[in-house]
């Protein structure tokens, strides 16, 4: 697992604009064709930067989907001296249900409250939860889930859980990165990118996402002027998921599901990035 600390520049916007430009990665329509979805997310802000134009556009087409937030992502500012885990508990909470709705009126969602860092202690408990929501989303459902690799212990189990299931019993899965784009260089050849596709993103889908992104200031801004009050996700952040497309790794069943995906030739160029709307 990669080390990195958020407080650090990272690898920018611009560099990985001009990398996804040169994979020209292929396109994935995929979600066109699952009766339903459901969303694995470690903790609230993860849904929708990662896949929040996927679950936006899913919706919008009437594909039902449900988004599982497993923690409330109390622990995110261990240093706080001015805001303790269980004061920032309910406030992500009322970030992540007003997040959803943005998204789309009609996206359903489940809060487990399972201890933020907690989630190998409780592998059985999401996994049934996990089984739960599936069997309820037709007979091709899609499961989104963090990518295994994104560096982050919780992100890592969640996408173990998604993984295995979806084996189990043959599904449709597609990881989203998320810290990738912060501590990978643009050049690492272990990157997975021959697995990647791409999911562009329309107007609609692409604004609801800038707006779910928004309803987390607890994330985007400062909780104070004092150290370890600072930003998770600032504005330089931001830039990696703002883009007019989102980037995924679909396993081979989630392939399946679009006659047209594993033909696909990689020549349809990936749009720049859009910045972000100026933080308040």
């Amino acid at each position: 697992m990669p080390a990195f600390d958020h407080r650090d520049p990272g690898t920018s916007a611009a560099a990985w604009a001009t990398r996804l430009h040169e994979l020209d990665l292929p396109v994935w329509d995929g979600w066109r064709h699952a009766t339903g979805v459901v969303v694995l997310s470690p903790h609230p802000d993860d849904e929708s930067l990662g896949a929040g134009g996927l679950i936006a556009a899913a919706a919008a087409a009437g594909i039902p989907v449900e988004v599982l937030l497993v923690t409330l992502g109390e622990g995110s500012h261990p240093d706080s001296p001015t805001t303790a885990p269980e004061e920032l508990a309910p406030r992500r909470e009322a970030e992540f249900i007003d997040a959803v709705g943005r998204l789309h009126p009609t996206v359903g969602y489940e809060v487990l409250h399972i201890p933020d860092g907690g989630l190998d202690a409780e592998r059985a408990g999401i996994a049934e939860r996990l089984r739960a929501a599936v069997a309820t989303a037709g007979s091709r459902p899609l499961i989104v889930a963090p990518w295994r690799g994104d560096g982050h212990r919780d992100h890592r189990i969640a996408g173990e859980l998604a993984t295995a299931l979806a084996t189990e019993l043959d599904l449709a899965l597609v990881e989203f990165p998320i810290w990738l784009w912060h501590w990978a260089d643009t050049d690492d050849a272990t990157l997975p990118w021959a697995e990647a596709r791409i999911v562009p993103l329309d107007a609609a889908a692409h604004g609801a996402k800038i707006a779910a992104m928004d309803a987390y200031p607890s994330q985007t801004e400062p909780l104070s002027d004092a150290p370890g009050d600072e930003a998770i996700v600032d504005h330089h952040h931001l830039q990696h998921y703002a883009r007019r497309f989102e980037v995924l790794f679909p396993n081979g069943r989630a392939l399946g599901l679009s006659p047209t995906a594993t033909r696909m030739q990689v020549r349809r160029r990936t749009p720049t990035p859009t910045p972000p709307p100026p933080m308040p």
